[in-house]
């Protein structure tokens, strides 16, 4: 009886102690958030007008560490952030052994507008300025207390350890002047164990909008990306082991719309402040423009970056699909480059600037040389065809023509000056070959040995660009060409070997014509004629040069320049071949007084009524070549030296002189005498006839 009365006193005391605790803790849990909310509230409201903070749940459990909010809402005018829900759990027993723990964070349902204007970033209606004011002067007032405290305080080293944080549901948007922003947190998870320093991370995060207004650029669709790995010391040495995948980016552009791709995965990451480094880069269903590129896959083994130095292994494309479309004015359809003048108004002040920027530029290029590039291989997959189609309305008739590549690679791709090999095997039909060979370095310009080889092409595809260059249209014909060609610091030398098999062409652009007949100094009527053969096969050797460099380079000034050359060289070649072994002195471009030959024979000296056998027979190779070729006329030209002109009468002899060759020829056939014209006899350093078509 006695033990339970006992108990019972003890009970009362017991009671009537600890409910007095009890309520003070509770009291505590209570009024301390409640006191710290209220003065929040407050202090918001007081930053402006309809400025309003409210919280719908809260919770605080100290002994716990645990901390919820719910349902807050920052209104600042017509401006709303809300934060659906916000709970923190901390270890309250490690805080004694200076160390943080966040065993749990959960944050959903965050949504934020951040502007940057004038006065710095903003959100909620607070500005990074008027924050950064009211800190500086907290901090003036203790100011003196911080320098006394910190010493003490740097020296005390707090370990932090984060075992879950997950993040789902937020929406944050950024604008600035010209940018606008949207980002979706679908969800971010954050993991780690306990004594570890390894942060496991698995999230998905889409960027919903994105609008640079300033260059027109905007996100036609929502940019998914997803990021799992293991971040690794993330507070200290910081590297992040993992993958990483960008999904269904597409983008409208000025330059080019669409433009996207569906995936684009980086897997076996390995990045760090010192070096980045993947196993393999995947992208896949590239698109630019509607068809000016398709690309069903590129792929990217063993990319490494380190002190300044890029290296990857093997690069490898499927499916390409191209088009190029170039317009009446050269340019490309569907594609829209900046202008080099664009937002470049004050000329002026540009003037100024060249020399500044000529040293701005020498710098960079000395930087550049520090920066080193190495690809092992870019080619096309095994068994994969590509296909581009190149269409010109730049000439007329129209290019219209489809490259099926079957072979493609580029090896040893450097920017050190070291050579690189590239291969390129395709075909426009089902008969024709194009194979194209060469080793090129570039230095501050290019430099190598290229190789073509051209087999069975229609030539009719390409008869803008020969009408372009010689004023003919190509109703049929067949292309052989072989080319080897040396490129010097840009520089163009080489030649080649060209046949146009059964060819068919028409005089269509008179203008073209006879400017090029200028130009290779003979009508090219006489030059196409002499280059045929009785079969109409054109064959000709192409001599090329050329600078790279030069600002107005292209292609079709490139065919053009061939076309005249290879028509001169072509020309000649035949008619020192017809007249073999007097063909030595032949040449383009020879002048009897104001008279011009379009082809300048061998000139012929004789002082008796008759010719030698070796003249004769010379004659007799000039008649035949007239009679092969009926578009053929030939000026026969007397000349006199000075000497020899002392005589009064010296005229008449040399016009007989020259009448001689004229009725020798014509005996072979009186067809040719209307063929043959008789020049003015002149004085001169020599005395001979001269002879050209």
């Amino acid at each position: 009886m006695t033990i339970l009365k006992l108990n019972k006193r003890l009970s009362s005391v017991t009671v009537k102690f600890l409910l007095p605790l009890l309520i003070v803790i509770l009291a505590v849990q209570w009024i301390i958030p409640a006191i710290g909310i209220h003065f929040v509230k407050k202090w918001y409201a007081e930053q402006g007008d309809d400025y309003e903070l409210t919280v719908g749940e809260w919770s605080f459990v100290p002994w716990q560490g645990f901390i919820s909010l719910g349902k807050v809402k920052f209104r600042s005018g017509e401006t709303l952030s809300v934060i659906k829900e916000l709970k923190i759990n901390v270890g309250v027993m490690d805080l004694l052994q200076r160390k943080v723990t966040i065993e749990t964070l959960y944050f959903d349902g965050l949504q934020l507008n951040i502007n940057n204007g004038k006065k710095g970033f903003s959100a909620v209606g607070l500005s990074s300025d008027s924050l950064m004011r009211d800190t500086a002067e907290t901090n003036e007032d203790n100011q003196e207390k911080s320098i006394e405290s910190h010493s003490e305080q740097a020296s005390e080293i707090w370990d932090i350890e984060i075992q879950n944080i997950e993040l789902i549901n937020h929406r944050i948007g950024f604008a600035q002047p010209d940018v606008n922003i949207s980002l979706e947190i679908n969800d971010i998870n954050i993991t780690g164990k306990v004594g570890s320093h390894n942060l496991m991370i698995d999230s998905q995060v889409s960027l919903q909008t994105l609008s640079l207004s300033d260059q027109k650029i905007e996100l036609a669709q929502p940019l998914v990306l997803k990021l799992k790995g293991e971040l690794i010391d993330p507070f200290s040495q910081a590297k992040f082991k993992g993958d990483l995948q960008l999904s269904a980016a597409k983008f409208n552009t000025p330059w080019v719309s669409p433009a996207g791709f569906d995936q684009l995965a980086l897997s076996g990451l390995d990045v760090s402040l010192s070096q980045q480094s993947l196993e393999t880069l995947e992208l896949t269903g590239l698109v630019v423009g509607k068809q000016l590129l398709k690309l069903k896959q590129y792929k990217i083994n063993e990319l490494s970056f380190e002190k300044n130095k890029l290296m990857t292994g093997l690069h490898e494309w499927a499916g390409l699909a191209s088009i190029i479309n170039l317009d009446e004015q050269g340019n490309i359809a569907g594609l829209t480059l900046p202008s080099a003048n664009a937002g470049n108004t004050d000329t002026s002040q540009n003037a100024e600037k060249i020399e500044t920027e000529d040293v701005a530029t020498q710098d960079t290029l000395d930087h550049a040389n520090e920066f080193e590039l190495a690809i092992l291989k870019i080619e096309q997959a095994d068994n994969d065809v590509s296909t581009v189609h190149a269409i010109n309305k730049h000439v007329n008739p129209n290019l219209n023509i489809m490259f099926k590549i079957n072979e493609f690679f580029v090896s040893d791709i450097n920017n050190q000056n070291q050579p690189m090999n590239i291969h390129f095997l395709s075909q426009t039909d089902e008969y024709s070959r194009v194979s194209l060979d060469a080793k090129a370095a570039f230095d501050s310009s290019l430099s190598g040995d290229v190789s073509l080889n051209i087999r069975q092409f229609d030539l009719i595809s390409l008869s803008g660009y020969v009408e372009k260059a010689i004023g003919y249209h190509v109703n049929q014909g067949q292309l052989t060409l072989l080319m080897d060609l040396n490129i010097n610091k840009g520089k163009l030398a080489g030649d080649g070997k060209l046949k146009i098999l059964n060819s068919n062409l028409q005089p269509s652009d008179q203008a073209t014509m006879n400017k090029i007949s200028k130009q290779i100094s003979m009508p090219i009527e006489t030059a196409l004629s002499l280059i045929k053969d009785d079969s109409n096969n054109i064959e000709m050797s192409i001599p090329i040069t050329g600078d790279m460099n030069a600002p107005d380079f292209g292609v079709d000034d490139l065919v053009a320049q061939i076309s005249r050359k290879a028509l001169t060289a072509a020309t000649l070649h035949y008619v020192k071949q017809a007249i073999f072994p007097y063909g030595l002195l032949v040449s383009v471009a020879g002048y009897v007084g104001d008279e011009l030959f379009a082809i300048s024979l061998t000139p012929l000296e004789y002082n008796g009524e008759e010719f030698d056998d070796e003249q004769s027979k010379y004659l007799n190779k000039v008649a035949d070549l007239m009679l092969e070729k009926s578009t053929l006329q030939l000026r026969v030209c007397a000349q006199v030296s000075q000497k020899d002109a002392d005589n009064e009468d010296w005229y008449a002899p040399a016009l007989d002189k020259a009448n001689k060759i004229k009725r020798y020829i014509v005996k072979q056939d009186p067809e040719l005498a209307g063929r043959i014209v008789l020049c003015q006899p002149k004085i001169d350093e020599k005395t001979q006839i001269k002879m050209g078509f």
